[in-house]
């Protein structure tokens, strides 16, 4: 019984985010931009941000309808190109991968022993922040 619950974590694979800024090329909001945000691993895809999407997925390329649309992805090379057709409303993004999780890692959250750590790993957020400066009354 050691040996199933063990093997199930050996053979899955990494999991990659990837994410990228597309176009709504037709439809309602034509010309306006979209952030998107994908997940790859254990032979399936799902959305974390914009249309909903979970299917299985190896890599190569698949159509497939999910949530209110369908998709058409493509993996070329170290990217996703993304076509999501929903109605008259066609949307295409170029998807980069954000870092890799991997899942059958010793340190992978599954093997520690404190609680707070089996919590899904969460990816780091950059923050850019830019100072402005006012001229105070009275300085140049």
């Amino acid at each position: 019984m050691v040996l199933q619950l063990g093997q199930p974590a050996v053979a899955q694979t990494e999991t990659r985010v990837w994410s990228g800024t597309g176009q709504i090329l037709s439809g309602q909001g034509q010309g306006a931009t979209v952030q998107l945000v994908l997940e790859t691993g254990g032979g399936r895809i799902w959305s974390q941000s914009g249309p909903a999407l979970d299917a299985p997925f190896s890599g190569g390329h698949i159509s497939v309808t999910s949530g209110d649309g369908t998709w058409q992805i493509q993996s070329q090379g170290d990217q996703l190109l993304v076509t999501f057709y929903r109605g008259e409303q066609i949307i295409r993004w170029q998807l980069r991968p954000m870092g890799e999780i991997p899942s059958s890692s010793p340190s992978a959250p599954s093997s520690s022993l404190s609680s707070d750590s089996a919590q899904p790993v969460a990816l780091p957020v950059q923050e850019l922040v830019i100072p402005v400066l006012k001229n105070l009354p009275g300085n140049p």
